[in-house]
């Protein structure tokens, strides 16, 4: 998996308007799901405010953005396809994001280190 190469990619693309003693905020949290899969996530939080996160699962890394929630935090794919990372706490699921949300990994729960 090419998790730190994502991260770096994803970094680069924040804006740059902010001054480097304020670089961005990154952390990198693997999970064990339900099914035994295995799931990785980058954060990464800007000065801005603004809250991204990359998911890597099954081979594929889906650049995502923090949405509005109820509870924890939603993060949305930036593209196709549409998929929700949900975390509360060091637990999450990823699913569809549709009517349906049917789910990709469930009870995924974050590894100690």
């Amino acid at each position: 998996m090419r998790l730190p190469l994502a991260l770096t990619a994803l970094t680069l693309a924040l804006p740059t308007t902010a001054p480097a003693q304020t670089a961005p905020e990154a952390l990198v949290q693997h999970y064990t799901c339900a099914d035994g899969a295995h799931l990785a996530a980058a954060y990464i939080n800007t000065p801005e405010g603004a809250s991204y996160a990359v998911v890597v699962f099954d081979g594929t890394m889906t650049p995502m953005k923090a949405g509005l929630s109820g509870s924890g935090v939603r993060y949305v794919s930036l593209g196709a396809p549409k998929l929700v990372w949900h975390t509360k706490g060091d637990v999450g699921f990823l699913a569809h994001d549709d009517a349906d949300m049917a789910m990709i990994a469930n009870e995924c729960t974050a590894r100690q280190r």
